[in-house]
Parts: structure tokens; sequence; C-alpha cells
């Protein structure tokens, strides 16, 4: 939550709008980002952007005069929305599909639009948060509007995926590229939890290389791509690994078919076709199909960056 706190701090008139895949994340940053703003250290690096004090006020006439960007008198400060001090900045935390009616934003941030796995592959799920986003807070942008979605790429028809597919996406390589591309263009960053391209210098890890391995170790994440099991698959450049649970508990691979994450997952174990082996995994059911653990091969975060 450095960021919002950050961006406020320089410009203190800036109107940020925070959402995630539910109110009660959103409102957990929100109060986070306070606590931050109400630090001594900050206070002492931006001695401008205060916050309404939490009981009582400072006796300011300044600070008691000053609206609110929703045209109110009083400041604002709850766990969903705050106003600074003397300023007509502030921040308002929403979650998925909530509304942003009557609030104009400069710096639209979207953190975590899907809970998990099991919500991006809704096919459901994925068309009501890119309608969210076009109708609801996509309108309360202008001009100089900037826009930052953080979260893991679950699915490739995820919010980062469908912008791809109807805009200008440009891969940040190299931080050097940042104020050399036109406005309406946006830049991608992604983080692979275990690095398999390139090293570049936006992310000099070398290949194989765990991205934070001092909290999730290669071991650690190598494990999890064989025992994760999930019903819907964990899709990440459209492709995505499948093991049968009996045979790797043998310490073999089944010979499953790799299919695009937007198919429906139904991969068999060539063990359990009619003929041989059969008898092993399905007894009198030859054609039983095996429960399968499925593991993420590509990035688990991307950041997306717009600026108007």
């Amino acid at each position: 939550m450095l960021l919002p706190a950050y961006a406020l701090g320089i410009r203190p008139g800036l109107r940020i709008a925070l959402a995630s895949y539910n109110l009660r994340l959103a409102s957990r940053f929100n109060r986070r980002i306070q606590q931050l703003i109400d630090s001594a250290p900050y206070a002492e690096l931006f001695p401008d952007t205060r916050l309404k004090p939490l009981h009582g006020g400072t006796g300011n006439k300044k600070e008691a005069a000053a609206p609110s960007a929703a045209g109110a008198g009083n400041l604002v400060r709850t766990a969903e929305e705050f106003d600074l001090a003397g300023q007509s900045g502030g921040l308002l935390a929403v979650g998925r599909e909530g509304s942003l009616t009557g609030n104009t934003v400069d710096l639209l941030i979207l953190d975590d639009l899907f809970k998990d796995a099991l919500e991006a592959n809704s096919p459901l799920v994925r068309d009501n948060a890119w309608e969210w986003y076009n109708a609801v807070a996509r309108t309360r942008l202008h001009n100089g509007s900037q826009e930052l979605i953080v979260g893991t790429r679950w699915h490739e028809e995820d919010l980062p995926g469908r912008i791809a597919a109807h805009e200008r996406v440009v891969g940040l390589t190299d931080f050097s590229q940042l104020g050399t591309l036109p406005p309406d263009c946006w830049l991608m960053l992604n983080f692979e939890a275990i690095k398999e391209s390139p090293p570049t210098p936006a992310d000099p890890r070398g290949k194989g290389e765990a991205l934070w391995p001092a909290r999730h170790s290669r071991a650690l994440l190598d494990a999890r791509r064989f025992s994760k099991a999930t019903t819907a698959g964990a899709a990440s450049r459209g492709r995505w690994g499948a093991w049968c649970r009996r045979c790797a508990s043998r310490g073999r691979t089944s010979r499953a078919t790799r299919r695009r994450a937007s198919s429906p997952i139904r991969p068999r174990c060539s063990a359990s076709r009619a003929g041989r082996g059969a008898g092993r995994h399905a007894g009198r059911n030859s054609r039983a199909t095996c429960s399968v653990t499925a593991a993420s091969t590509g990035p688990t975060a991307a950041t997306t960056l717009r600026t108007r």
C-alpha cells in the first residue's frame, strides 16, 4: 500500500479509486493506507498530506472549512473512504462491481479483481468484471487519469488479457521505457513465480529462479505444481499441464492431453482407457476419469499500467 500513500504525498489533490474482488479486502487496503499516512515518518516526509483526526478536530479553521470531494462540508474518514485535510485529494475503496457514481477518479488501481482460480475460470465472473470495468470504472476517468492493474494471471481472458485484445499493450522489460510511449499505450510487467523467460533489466533473475525464495522457495513452488488440485485449471499464456493424481503417487505422469484453459477440463489418464492398465485404476469401470492436478507454468503476477 505504499504506492497510494506515496501518490497522495506528492500530489495531495489526487483522487484515487481502489478496487478489489470484494469490499472487505479493499477496505483493509484503505485502513493500511490511513495507518501509513498517520505515521510520524510519513508526516515528516509529506507534511501537507494529513487525515482527519480519528477523535475530534484539530481546531484548524482551514481544515474545518475544506469541503470533501463529494461536496459535503465535513471531511470523510471511514474504512471505505477518506479525504485529506485542507486538500482536495482522497481515496475511495470499492469491491468489484461496486459503485463509483459521483466520484471523479484521477488514479484507478485495480488490485486482485479475481479472488482465486475458481473465480477467474468462471466465464460469468469474467464477463461481469469486464462489464463493470467498462460501464462503471472507466466512465469515471478523464483525460489526465492513470490506471494501474495488479493481479495474478489465473486465466488468459482475464481483465489484462481482454484489454490486450482490444488495445495496444507493450511488455515492460526496462524501466527506461517509461515516458517514451504514447499516453494511450499500456505497459505490462510480468513476474513469473519461477523464471522461465530470459533475464531483463526489469526482472534480472536467471532461468529457474523463484520470485521470492525467502518466502516461496523453488521447492515449495514445485510441490504446489503437483499438489494443488483444481476443478477449473490454472491458466497461463493459454496452456497448463495436467497430471493424474493416482499416477503421480506412483512416480509416473499420465499422457493427459494439454488443453487451453478456456476448454472444459476433462483430461483422462492413459491408464483409464479400455484395455491395458484399466483394471489398476478404474476397476470394473474401464472408462473412469481420473482426478487431475493442474499446474501453472507461467507468470503468477502481472502489473499493467496506463497513463492517459
